[in-house]
């Protein structure tokens, strides 16, 4: 469940801070977005019942709104004791002052307040928060719970490496103008969906679990399994025809679709891993994604130069059955009024 999202984190003393126990301690996550917890922010989207002047925003690209004017709710203010601990809520701001005994201690608590709280919120708020970070002070001074460590990408260009990246980019639109190249048309919305999620989350990992399912539907897309059903040997197949070496293979492509079905990708995982084993699948979905966009350009490229070594889309009858669930669900939300008549659709 939080394969990717628990980054291993540690303890960082800032500046000449100690810290030794047992001590008094006091912990405070910082939450947001901030209008939801009555502490200001942009584009707030509640506010207090009956309030006058309000209207309400629509952004008709993204389908995001907002609301404008009205009473916003004040700062919130709760307090609980949980398993002996008192958390309190300030605003956006809940923190946990006690007497640590030790350090794992101090980490369980920091870990309750970043993972926990913000799924308890969710249930019983109307919108989904998230914790910004965790600060830890004592008579030391002060302390985060930051990430372990960082393995990070920068990629280097210059203007005309830039440009002429674009200028590629603008060649190969002409892929959706061909048909017949659906699976690759559907190998690159998956991709851009992979990438986005990477940089869609309040963290790097909030999304990643979700990020390697789309890299492994840019397998299925591009490879699809003959009469066997095995997509993995399909895929395999299918990046020997394109050059890949079989170590390359192994090492960055097949592991996406061995990840999304044996892991916290596409079914539920109840266990936790340890913090290595952690870092090593992140780290392997921070590095794949490269291999990925290379493999696509690649394979952009020789399908709009007719080459045939991607089959062509054919639809069966799973899409039927698809359509069929479809128009039920349809029916029923139409019937709910929240979706348009067809009559009215183009207003």
């Amino acid at each position: 469940m939080f394969t990717f999202a628990a980054k291993p984190r540690m303890l960082r003393l800032r500046q000449a801070a100690t810290l030794s126990v047992p001590a008094a301690v006091t912990l405070r996550a910082k939450l947001g977005p901030s209008w939801l917890f009555g502490a200001g922010g942009d584009e707030p989207r509640h506010v207090v019942a009956g309030s006058i002047g309000v209207s309400m925003l629509f952004n008709a690209n993204t389908g995001r709104w907002f609301v404008r004017g009205g009473t916003q709710p004040g700062p919130t203010s709760a307090r609980s004791t949980v398993a002996g601990y008192v958390v309190q809520l300030d605003g956006d701001t809940a923190s946990v002052a006690f007497k640590a005994l030790t350090i794992d201690q101090i980490i369980d608590v920091a870990n309750m307040l970043l993972y926990g709280l913000p799924q308890v919120l969710g249930i019983h708020l109307q919108f989904p928060c998230f914790v910004e970070h965790v600060i830890g002070t004592s008579s030391g001074g002060e302390f985060g719970y930051e990430a372990r460590a960082l393995a990070i990408q920068a990629g280097l260009v210059s203007e005309v490496d830039q440009n002429a990246r674009v200028c590629r980019a603008l060649d190969n639109l002409a892929l959706f103008t061909m048909p017949g190249r659906r699976r690759v048309q559907a190998a690159l919305v998956y991709f851009n969906r992979g990438a986005r999620l990477l940089d869609a989350g309040h963290t790097r990992w909030e999304f990643m679990s979700e990020s390697v399912l789309n890299l492994a539907k840019v397998l299925e897309s591009l490879f699809p399994p003959d009469g066997d059903g095995k997509t993995r040997d399909a895929s395999r197949r299918g990046l020997l025809g394109l050059g890949y070496s079989e170590q390359d293979i192994e090492e960055w492509f097949i592991p996406a679709l061995a990840l999304r079905s044996e892991l916290d990708v596409a079914h539920v995982w109840l266990a936790l891993l340890a913090p290595d084993q952690i870092e090593a699948l992140t780290a392997y979905a921070e590095n794949a994604l490269n291999r990925f966009r290379d493999l696509l350009a690649k394979v952009v490229q020789l399908s709009i130069d007719g080459d045939e070594r991607i089959p062509e889309y054919a639809p069966g009858a799973g899409d039927s059955k698809a359509t069929a669930m479809i128009d039920v669900i349809a029916s029923r939300m139409k019937a709910r009024g929240f979706v348009a008549l067809n009559d009215q659709a183009h207003h």
